[in-house]
């Protein structure tokens, strides 16, 4: 029997905000006979007849040619069924269950500049691990696609325990809206800046008037409009996916484009992988960002088919092509960087919850590339611009991140006061691939750098410009006035020389 995508088409009339509810505790659980179900699909997997010829060039940054190799798809759908399924209320489901969950109505406002921006009352699933800590910072842990908490079950006991010195966090780790165990929402124009307005909503329900925020992938970008939005609330922000687009201001983007020459060799390679991800690794982008219900449909019926959906982005984006330690017998390459359990306990959550389709939508309504959006430039085009995110933020970046622009055009989108280019192990899942690096990094920006307090001491308005900005663009003018004096000077010079000789022999 096909298992049909479980949301109802996007309508445009907007309904009314529902009284939010109090947080009620929340278990992840799975019935016998969805476990049942889940064995009859995996064994009734029909891999595709042929594949790909092999090639003997391959691609430079390791990832699998062609997609997803039907090996690796038939290793990992056996360990499924065979090992993950029988074991899964055992032993895996309590690792889901291991922090305190809850669900709670959450009323996402309009942007207070944007009225016609989508709002919603959403039920929405969060991790809320609390610290015995004293002096403990609130912080907003947001993850990615396509991740889930279960990205965050190794990072949050390290953040809430603490270090030696009693750097601690309070942490709120929500499930985006449409995935995991959050509502989808059901008005259009969710995108990341909507997403942005439900986890302050979040944190305001929760009690925490400021608080920090960390994300990757998503959750860097919904991070980064969260603190633009709200910069006296979000008062810091740390990622370890740096999105740096086109400032708004002419001087701004001039800046970006003048310091291409006088980068660095590292700035180099780090923009060349980036460009080479742009180039040869969006074609998911393309198709969740444009026809994402088309897509739901196969990998909401087909677990082998969620799987090879999303195990290659795990090969491809994390670290695992650079060798290391030596792989043991059966082990698979990727597994250097994210243990095959752990992998396949992120696409439980996505199966038995049936958030596949809804969480593809967030690129549809972020990237606007559909012909009804209300803006004419996709989001992710080299011509879109952002505005400067003016609260104190820290950067991470790990050795195979995805995108990995120059500090340069880092500090032209963010009030950049931290930034870690160590290359440390780890890829674009980096709190799941090495949370001790993130744990360290994340105390080191928050309470070795003072940039929580200080972020609460002097936070920024909304619209809060870039440091300099109103002197360069003064500058640019002066200049384009001096450019134009001595072109008009330049014209008529000859002119005006002739005319005073004339004169002086007249006379």
């Amino acid at each position: 029997r096909p298992r049909l995508v479980p949301f109802t088409s996007v309508t445009v009339k907007r309904t009314g905000m529902a009284t939010p509810a109090p947080p009620t505790p929340f278990r992840v659980e799975a019935t016998d006979d969805e476990l049942s179900d889940l064995h009859r699909r995996l064994t009734a997997t029909r891999l595709p007849p042929n594949q790909l010829p092999k090639r003997a060039v391959y691609d430079p940054n390791g990832a699998w040619t062609g997609g997803t190799p039907q090996e690796e798809v038939a290793v990992l759908v056996k360990h499924w069924k065979e090992t993950f399924l029988p074991a899964f209320k055992k032993v895996h489901l309590p690792k889901l269950n291991a922090l305190p969950q809850f669900l709670s109505t959450v009323q996402v406002p309009p942007d207070e500049v944007d009225p016609r921006s989508s709002t919603e009352s959403l039920q929405m699933h969060f991790v809320h691990h609390r610290s015995s800590v004293k002096g403990a910072i609130p912080l907003l842990l947001v993850h990615g696609w396509p991740g889930s908490f279960v990205e965050f079950l190794e990072l949050i006991p390290m953040l809430v325990d603490g270090d030696a010195d009693g750097n601690a966090f309070h942490v709120v780790a929500p499930s985006i809206p449409g995935y995991g165990y959050s509502d989808a929402p059901k008005q259009p124009g969710a995108d990341a800046a909507f997403m942005g307005r439900a986890m302050d909503a979040l944190m305001q329900q929760l009690g925490y008037a400021q608080y920090g925020a960390q994300g990757g992938d998503w959750g860097a970008i919904i991070c980064q409009t969260l603190a633009t939005q709200y910069p006296r609330r979000c008062v810091a922000l740390h990622v370890n996916m740096a999105v740096t687009m086109q400032p708004q201001d002419l001087p701004g983007k001039l800046l970006m484009l003048g310091r291409i020459p006088f980068l660095g060799s590292r700035d180099r390679r780090r923009l060349w992988a980036t460009m080479y991800f742009l180039m040869y690794e969006t074609a998911y982008q393309a198709a969740q960002g444009t026809k994402p219900e088309t897509l739901a449909v196969g990998l909401n019926d087909s677990p082998a088919g969620l799987l090879c959906w999303m195990l290659e982005k795990v090969h491809t984006w994390s670290d695992c092509h650079r060798g290391g330690e030596a792989l043991a017998p059966g082990q698979r390459e990727w597994e250097r960087a994210v243990p095959r359990d752990a992998l396949l306990l992120n696409l439980m959550v996505y199966w038995l919850s049936q958030s596949t389709s809804s969480s593809l939508r967030l690129y549809y309504e972020a990237l606007r590339r559909h012909p009804h959006s209300r803006e004419w430039l996709a989001w992710d085009s080299l011509l879109a611009s952002a505005d400067y995110c003016p609260v104190p933020t820290g950067v991470l970046c790990g050795a195979t991140e995805i995108l990995q622009p120059p500090r340069g055009w880092a500090e032209l989108s963010f009030n950049l006061t931290h930034w870690h280019d160590s290359q440390c192990k780890g890829g674009h899942f980096l709190a799941w691939e090495n949370p001790d690096a993130v744990a360290a990094d994340v105390r080191q920006f928050f309470h070795g750098g003072a940039n929580f307090d200080r972020g609460v001491k002097l936070a920024p308005s909304r619209g809060a410009r870039r440091p300099n900005a109103a002197m360069q663009e003064l500058l640019l003018f002066a200049m384009l006035v001096a450019v134009v004096a001595w072109w008009l000077f330049s014209e008529h010079v000859a002119d005006v020389s002739t005319a005073v000789l004339a004169l002086i022999g007249a006379a």
